[in-house]
């Protein structure tokens, strides 16, 4: 693994340093900031300036020649966005998920792959079934701030074995070592391994319609009304059962509570 990684140094760290040092922003890359002693995450617009907050991300793995591998997006930041010297870093916060095309939603962990996070030698990869409520997250340290407490680093993701075409979710984290300021929320990459970009497109569209702005949580087929149909996939789903959307909660389980707040919201979505 390790032979892999220092492959592709070689081959984009000249590229990956350069950029580093360059005190402007890249479209597609993941803008940070601080605000409120919290970071946020942002976008670059069409003028080059970043927009906050932003979510979601999608890159095609393989575009740079090196296949199922991708070194974007980026982690950039405005000046002053950070101490100098602190640690920034990534968390997983989930399971890797891969989009059901027949049903459209990104319920489903693959059987077999999982993405791996790196930077140099240091690599953290997505975790088989979603960490419980108050466990440790896999965590990786990006790198420091630099003089003028900005960064701009380019982690490497890989697709581990059997390499399968999907199109792959990661939800992530992002830290900074300092006391009193909190990481981000949760934020998305989907990841395209060799599928059309229609198919990516609804991946996104639906990313940011049911975990960036969920208009309607229990409305677990997507119909706009919580009714009989939604109460039938959230008994079948009863039970620990990380992950699924019928977890309302987000306490791995699928039980009375999350029964409750669907009865709560019952009808039309608003």
């Amino acid at each position: 693994m390790f032979v892999r990684i220092s492959l592709v140094v070689t081959a984009i760290g000249a590229l990956a340093l350069a950029s580093e040092a360059k005190a402007q922003f890249h479209a597609g890359d993941v803008i940070v900031d601080v605000v409120d002693n919290k970071v946020q995450t942002g976008d670059v617009n069409e003028q080059g300036q970043p927009q906050f907050p932003w979510y979601v991300w999608s890159e095609n793995l393989g575009s740079a020649g090196v296949p199922h591998f991708s070194a974007d997006p980026g982690f950039d930041s405005v000046s002053g966005a950070f101490t100098p010297g602190h640690t920034v870093g990534l968390a997983i916060r989930k399971a890797l998920r891969v989009w059901d095309t027949e049903e459209e939603h990104f319920h489903v962990i693959p059987e077999l792959e999982t993405l791996e996070i790196s930077r140099f030698q240091n690599f953290i990869t997505t975790p088989a079934v979603d960490p419980a409520p108050g466990d440790p997250l896999p965590s990786l340290p990006l790198g420091f701030a630099n003089s003028s407490g900005s960064i701009h680093i380019h982690p490497n993701y890989f697709l581990n074995e059997p390499h399968g075409n999907g199109v792959y979710l990661v939800e992530l984290e992002f830290w900074v070592n300092t006391e009193g300021v909190a990481p981000s929320d949760p934020f998305w990459i989907v990841f395209n391994q060799n599928e059309p970009q229609a198919v990516v497109a609804d991946a996104v569209a639906w990313v940011e319609d049911n975990l960036v702005n969920p208009a309607c949580p229990g409305d677990l087929n997507s119909d706009g009304v919580i009714d009989v149909s939604d109460l039938l996939i959230l008994l079948g789903a009863w039970g620990e059962n990380p992950g699924h959307a019928a977890d309302l909660n987000g306490d791995g389980v699928v039980d009375v509570s999350d029964l409750l707040l669907m009865l709560g919201a019952w009808g039309v979505c608003s």
